[in-house]
């Protein structure tokens, strides 16, 4: 492989896991159409999409930001899209986020970072 080629694949490689992004399979999920219907219900009950999309992006793609006592908070992707959403996470991941407050790759979510959160779980 030339330099340039592993040098590439490096970059890209520590851009995953410096964003959390430590590979694992996309999850793929069967589920009976009355679980769908109830995901579907606490989606829009809990109105996820309000803080999970922001002004012209496409729906729960995060990026909104949000201002808080300790800093700007930007709003996580929550598509299913396995590089930049939450596709790779494991139903206990998604768990951890939601009641824990911690990313997949065990960080914390909150006091904010400092870069945007929307692309780095």
């Amino acid at each position: 492989m030339p330099n340039a080629a592993r040098i590439a694949a490096a970059a890209f490689a520590m851009r995953n896991l410096w964003s959390g992004k430590t590979g694992g399979p996309v999850q793929v999920v069967s589920a009976p159409a009355d679980v769908v219907a109830r995901g579907k219900y606490l989606v829009e009950a809990a109105d996820c999409a309000a803080c999970n999309t922001a002004p012209g992006n496409a729906p729960f793609a995060g990026g909104l930001p949000m201002q808080s006592g300790f800093g700007t908070i930007y709003a996580t992707n929550i598509t299913p899209d396995p590089d930049n959403g939450i596709g790779r996470w494991s139903a206990e991941d998604f768990w951890r986020a939601l009641h824990d407050g911690v990313r997949r790759d065990g960080r914390q979510l909150y006091p904010a970072e400092s870069t945007k959160l929307s692309s780095a779980w």
